[in-house]
């Protein structure tokens, strides 16, 4: 994702012509680079699918609500407030096309992610998208996890049946549709979980690939005409089957990968880097861009993307992350399943 908006996104809409850019430009094709932003986040969709049902199947309701709103919401109200401030100021971070109107309000439903469900929207951090879906899960999930500890294929298929009732009822009217739109990347998340199903042998494998080509056909369905997904230059169904490989290959193989330090502390500081690359990076690039050239404004945005991933890591993220913990452990009475 990092890639496709500081190489791609970036560069389509400067139309640099240097020699350098030019390169790029012809060995990265616009439709390719988002390609790669979107495959980015099919990816995230089904590990996140697969993590988060395996932790919460063991978490109490209080438990699991208070790691994932201490994990979700503290980096992401800073991000919204930096923002905020480099709109004010007049500087430009990646945006998505739809007003960035500061005022109480939009702060707030920013922060809250609700401005994903209004019409007219705006919207400070363009990546958020992606955490209203998340956050869609999370609900389902919450609600499902009493039962799914009891008997896992038919929540599955109850799951997989709220999404089809959201996704036939989107013509309702354009709230409700905004609503749907998001609601139709929730498969991906949903064969997450099936794998995860699988994995640890709450299903068979004949069911779970019947339950998965239920979800990808919700997903395929959720890409038709009028349901709101943008176009079809990000090719979201391929990139989703390329992703299930990669992710079914991993799981098999993974005990066989050895760490890999620096892919560690990358993972440890992605939603921090996630949340800031199109603040950060954008601004600084934007700034430095005519002075030195598209390369070096590059390597400068990177660099203060990475500090400012670091700050929030290690100043808000981890310390959130450890009152979780501890307010986690007021609620650690194991949870059985039968």
């Amino acid at each position: 994702m990092v890639y496709s908006h500081v190489v791609g996104i970036w560069l389509h809409h400067l139309q640099d012509a240097s020699p350098f850019a030019a390169g790029v430009r012809a060995r990265n094709p616009l439709s390719w680079t988002l390609n790669v932003g979107n495959f980015g986040v099919v990816l995230f969709f089904l590990v996140s699918g697969f993590i988060v049902t395996h932790t919460g199947f063991t978490e109490r309701p209080r438990q699991y609500l208070v790691k994932r709103v201490l994990r979700v919401y503290p980096m992401l109200a800073v991000a919204v407030l930096l923002s905020a401030g480099l709109f004010t100021v007049g500087l430009h971070p990646l945006t998505t096309g739809d007003p960035t109107t500061i005022t109480p309000v939009t702060l707030l439903t920013n922060t809250s992610l609700v401005n994903y469900l209004l019409v007219p929207r705006v919207v400070l951090i363009d990546v958020a998208w992606t955490l209203i879906i998340e956050i869609m899960f999370y609900a389902l999930l919450f609600v499902a996890l009493p039962l799914l500890r009891r008997t896992v294929w038919p929540v599955i298929v109850g799951e997989l049946a709220v999404v089809a009732a959201v996704l036939a009822s989107a013509p309702l009217g354009p709230v409700w549709l905004r609503f749907a739109e998001n609601v139709g990347y929730l498969p991906a998340l949903l064969l997450g979980q099936i794998i995860w199903a699988v994995w640890s042998r709450r299903i068979p494998p004949w069911l779970g690939g019947g339950l998965g080509v239920l979800a990808l056909a919700e997903y395929v369905w959720a890409g038709a005409p009028g349901l709101g997904r943008q176009p079809t230059v990000y090719h979201y169904e391929l990139n989703l089957a390329l992703g299930l490989v990669v992710f079914i290959a991993a799981l098999a193989l993974h005990r066989k990968m050895r760490p890999v330090r620096w892919l560690k502390y990358l993972a440890d500081r992605s939603y921090s880097l996630y949340l800031l690359h199109g603040l950060l990076a954008f601004v600084v690039m934007n700034a430095l861009y005519p002075k030195i050239g598209y390369p070096g404004a590059l390597v400068a945005g990177i660099a203060v993307t990475m500090l400012g991933a670091e700050l929030g890591y290690r100043y808000i993220e981890r310390p959130c992350m450890r009152l979780a913990r501890r307010l986690a452990s007021r609620y650690r009475e194991p949870v059985t399943s039968s």
